[in-house]
């Protein structure tokens, strides 16, 4: 049985839902300088944050598996910002990677154009789902292979000049 984690490691707080019960499990704390640890293996879960920028959700972080060679991966997860202002997703970083950026990628006229970007605004009560097809985070420079049941660490950057939360991304066969 596949679990969703969350671990405050100042708060010494873990809450764990079964996947697929569609139960949600919430936690509500002030990141006060810790940092927070959200390892997923859910596809519908999600935990809550109430950080120094606002609370939000992380669900459903993931990766599809790729060749053991891959220069290369993505990482999928959607973040929900439950506060009343403005969330900013500032990047990214893994110490599994050379590098993490944030992409979008469109069809431009049967052509497919992928793009660095700066950030991701996430409005008040809006979600924002880094997906196949669409906005994810690149993976750049792996410094192993993963196989299907692994997890890649990546930190995010929501809240300036605080501490990255970090999420463990599921890497998925499908």
């Amino acid at each position: 049985m596949k679990y969703l984690w969350l671990l405050l490691v100042m708060g010494q707080a873990t809450v764990a839902a079964p996947q697929g019960s569609g139960a949600s499990s919430t936690l509500l704390a002030q990141s006060s300088g810790a940092s927070s640890t959200l390892q997923g293996q859910s596809s519908g879960a999600s935990s809550s944050l109430q950080g120094q920028c606002g609370p939000f959700a992380v669900s459903s972080p993931w990766s599809r598996l790729a060749p053991p060679t891959a220069p290369v991966l993505a990482g999928y997860l959607t973040i929900a910002n439950q506060g009343e202002q403005p969330l900013v997703l500032r990047g990214a970083r893994s110490a599994a990677f050379e590098r993490v950026e944030l992409h979008s990628m469109s069809m431009d006229g049967g052509v497919m154009r992928m793009r660095k970007l700066e950030q991701l605004s996430i409005a008040p009560g809006a979600r924002l789902k880094l997906e196949p097809g669409a906005n994810h985070l690149m993976l750049i420079g792996p410094k192993r292979a993963f196989a299907a049941g692994d997890t890649i660490p990546i930190e995010l950057e929501l809240c300036a000049g605080k501490p990255a939360l970090r999420v463990e991304l599921e890497v998925r066969a499908d």
